[in-house]
């Protein structure tokens, strides 16, 4: 079914014929994403067109187009994620990428992104002022606004917190078309802060896991930065993709440590917390130190494989903590001298890491080396909550796990990754799985399984991606049709990227 020739000739009028195609050979490349591709984007299709809009008044227009002739929509920064498909014929592909402007405000320490730039860019021009945020684990390669609205994390949150407390004022195109500022921009041009008057819609623009492009477009985003200990980007070494920087000694030191259980690590995030020291506090697993170290996966094979026996059932618990320095030199001092405390009386053992381990954290750029043992990654389990229930959550999935491993890679981790949010306040974790594209099939009955054992346990299903919401909302409070009366609210003609907020809108 072809675009409507009158709908083709207005987003033309809008972007111009340069910056619109309906070549189906270039639409072809916008129908499939990124993380969770041949599982996540089936039944996708063809979009109609791709447009390229340059300002928010084009957005607008484009959006309003979509309703007066109800086509689909979706927008996309840098399309790493397949929830950004078009599962409906003639969808218009919204592509972000000429808006891409930057300003940093250095004293107020915030920055106002459009949809296009990314924490790279974003990291760089703030270290030149001695600020920074916190760059997603997914790799900074992502959009500032997408990673904003949907998940956030980060290895840097256990300082400065989950995405969705460093979103201040915002730009937001309603799914209909209507334009409306948050926080203080509805006053004006400052963007410093995210609340008020009135309603804070914060948590409606985002919710808490993302809402993938299902209630309209975000243009315009203020994010907070915070300070560095110094100003500048330090040179970069080694020939790419192999690249690294390191920052100054004096003021940051990562630390490898081991603890011979779970719950001894859990135990030391929690008085790290306390203690409230660390920009990082995380328990990584222990196979990712082999995948770090491989030139290829022949030789991640060939190490792993020589090692593995040496673990048992399950594999050191290992915590990785960056400690910084960021009024003195003499705090750096002082937060090691704590740290070696807790590990001490603990019973962990400690090790001082590469000094170029801290540079990855600000710019991380590995994210893709976890599909080296297997083809392909996807996480199946999810935790929100506090570090206990991640711990909990994730160990007592192993059983679950097991019936799944072979075909999917055995990495012997009963843990999983677990990270500090908020100076250990919030816990969080995931648990990987490592398969090549030829066990979608099972990866998928695999996450649904999971998401089943996190009810009959008691544990809060994190998993929160679009398709499982009525999975999920059926043991929670049925909050998928609390989700299914804001969509036909705020999005009448279900134009906005169909069916990602909630699956379940028009189903009998």
């Amino acid at each position: 079914m072809a675009l409507p020739i009158e709908a083709k000739k207005e987003l033309i009028a809008v972007v111009g014929e340069e910056n619109f195609t309906d070549s189906k050979t270039k639409c072809e490349a916008y129908s499939r994403g990124g993380y969770g591709k041949f599982s996540w984007d089936r039944n996708r299709k063809i979009p109609g067109c791709v447009v390229l809009p340059s300002s928010t008044e084009e957005v607008q227009a484009i959006v309003k187009i979509a309703n007066r002739y109800k086509l689909p929509y979706i927008p996309l920064g840098t399309f790493y994620i397949a929830l950004c498909v078009p599962i409906k014929p003639n969808t218009i592909m919204i592509d972000m990428k000429r808006m891409d402007k930057l300003e940093i405000d250095e004293e107020n320490m915030y920055a106002i992104v459009e949809p296009y730039v990314t924490y790279t860019e974003l990291q760089t021009e703030a270290m030149k002022l001695g600020l920074y945020t916190s760059a997603p684990s997914c790799g900074a390669q992502v959009s500032v606004i997408a990673n904003h609205l949907n998940q956030g994390m980060g290895q840097l949150v256990h300082r400065v917190g989950y995405a969705n407390r460093r979103v201040l004022a915002a730009e937001w195109i309603l799914p209909d078309g209507e334009l409306i500022r948050t926080g203080s921009a509805t006053n004006g041009d400052d963007y410093f802060w995210g609340e008020g008057p009135g309603p804070d819609l914060r948590g409606i623009m985002r919710g808490w896991f993302g809402n993938f492009g299902g209630l309209g477009i975000v243009t315009k985003m203020a994010v907070k930065l915070f300070p560095m200990p110094f100003k500048g980007v330090p040179k970069s070494v080694g020939v790419s993709p192999n690249t690294a920087f390191k920052l100054p000694e004096d003021r940051f030191k990562w630390f490898t440590i081991f603890f011979p259980t779970t719950e001894k690590a859990i135990d030391a995030m929690y008085e790290i917390g306390h203690s409230e020291i660390a920009a990082v506090s995380v328990r990584v697993p222990f196979i990712w130190r082999y995948i770090a170290r491989a030139k290829s996966r022949d030789d991640f094979a060939a190490k792993w494989n020589a090692d593995k026996h040496k673990f048992g059932k399950a594999t050191p618990s290992m915590v990785r903590v960056m400690l910084v320095g960021f009024a003195s030199e003499e705090q750096l001092e002082y937060e090691e001298k704590v740290l070696r405390d807790i590990v001490s009386e603990i019973g962990g053992e400690i090790e001082e890491a590469s000094p170029y381990s801290s540079g990855q954290v600000f710019k991380l750029g590995i994210s893709s080396n976890v599909t080296v043992p297997a083809g392909f990654f996807a996480v199946t389990k999810f935790a929100f909550d506090s570090l206990d229930h991640a711990r909990r959550a994730l160990s007592e999935t192993a059983d679950l796990k097991a019936n799944f491993i072979p075909p999917f890679f055995d990495d012997s981790e009963e843990s999983g990754w677990m990270q500090s949010y908020d100076m250990g306040h919030i816990g969080y974790g995931e648990f990987f799985s490592y398969f090549d594209k030829s066990m979608v099939d099972k990866f998928l009955e695999y996450e649904v399984a999971s998401i089943d054992h996190d009810i009959k346990m008691g544990a809060y299903p994190g998993a929160q991606w679009s398709q499982h919401h009525e999975q999920i909302g059926k043991a929670t409070g049925n909050y998928h049709l609390l989700m299914e009366k804001i969509g036909k609210s705020f999005d009448p003609k279900h134009v906005s990227n169909p069916t990602r907020l909630v699956p379940t809108r028009g189903k009998k």
